[in-house]
């Protein structure tokens, strides 16, 4: 496999791989949703990416479909994390559907006209790629998809700069922040493939996002999720590591990336191992202040119902002490009387 392909097909089954990981830890968890329907449409992109480096004419315009449906469903899903993570979706729900509509919009017009993808252009033999003519609704989406992008990133960006009551929580924003700005930055590049003949070596920057948000996930608990992010983490780069020395064009370097690989798995292992000892510690901790906590409300109970028993019988000999004490006077007044 070439390495453009290679780039584009490990990419996308990352990203296909931590949105499943962390739909699975939760599946009833809004937040968790919205962040596999985003990973969905990143993979999705990249895939249909990969499949476009051939110069079969068919499996380029099939290529090209897959592209185009996850570049546009990127905007409106980022969108609907972003507002669910920061707390505002509820009210924001309108805006979320007027964008899933011009989502539908621009779907309908790329599978069903040529006013989105108007066909295949020149095949650029170099790349092993075919470059796209386009319609006037292209052009329309690339404007959408630029303003709801930055909306995107200026209302996270705001949201951590106000942030100040809860620092973990600024935190949590500050990564998905920046591990996202930099995946669309680098995976925006890509717009100018058919203008421009680059290389795409940039697109190994587009998975990184998954390190800042696993980082967030492992010292910050984004998601609430604990062992399962160290595991998406290491996972993710392991895999990135696994496929390089495949890639390399000769001897030297690939036992240099199989070297890399091999340490990366020694120093994954035992970032697993320290961070499921401190989990299971942590968890072991929880159970027994628990424990405690149960063992002092139970005899805090027995006090309680001691203390009832007390008043009970207090009350009982004082009313007796009263009821004698009255006696006693009449007993006197019946003496003096006589």
């Amino acid at each position: 496999m070439d390495l453009y392909p290679a780039i584009f097909f490990v990419s996308g089954i990352l990203a296909g791989f931590a949105g499943f990981l962390i739909l699975a830890a939760n599946i009833k968890s809004l937040l968790n949703r919205s962040w596999f329907l985003f990973n969905l449409s990143l993979m999705a992109w990249l895939l249909g990416f990969g499949l476009g480096f051939t110069s079969d004419p068919g499996t380029a315009v099939l290529a090209e479909r897959i592209m185009d449906g996850g570049t546009i469903f990127i905007p409106v899903s980022l969108l609907y994390f972003v507002l669910i993570l920061t707390g505002h979706y509820e009210k924001r729900k309108l805006f979320v559907a007027a964008n899933a509509a011009i989502t539908a919009v621009f779907l309908a017009l790329m599978l069903f006209t040529n006013f989105f993808f108007a066909g295949l252009g020149e095949f650029v033999k170099e790349m092993n790629y075919y470059v796209f003519d386009y319609g006037w609704a292209y052009y329309l989406f690339l404007v959408w998809f630029a303003a709801l992008a930055a909306y995107n990133f200026y209302f996270l960006f705001s949201e951590a700069k106000k942030e100040k009551s809860d620092p973990v929580r600024k935190q949590q924003l500050n990564f998905v922040f920046w591990g996202i700005l930099i995946t669309f930055f680098s995976g925006s590049i890509n717009f100018l493939v058919d203008s421009i003949t680059i290389p795409l070596y940039y697109n190994l920057l587009v998975p990184f996002y998954l390190v800042f948000v696993g980082y967030a996930i492992i010292r910050n608990q984004l998601f609430d999720i604990k062992v399962i992010a160290t595991e998406i983490l290491v996972g993710a780069m392991g895999f990135i590591l696994l496929v390089f020395p495949f890639l390399m064009p000769n001897n030297s370097l690939r036992i240099s990336a199989a070297i890399v690989f091999a340490v990366f798995c020694l120093i994954g292992y035992l970032l697993v191992k320290t961070t499921m000892e401190e989990v299971n510690a942590k968890e072991s901790l929880e159970l027994k202040v628990k424990e405690r906590t149960k063992e002092l409300a139970q005899a805090n109970k027995g006090l309680l119902e001691r203390q009832a028993e007390v008043e009970k019988w207090y009350k009982l000999t004082i009313g007796r002490e009263l009821r004698m004490a009255e006696l006693k006077d009449k007993i006197k007044e019946l003496g003096g009387t006589k």
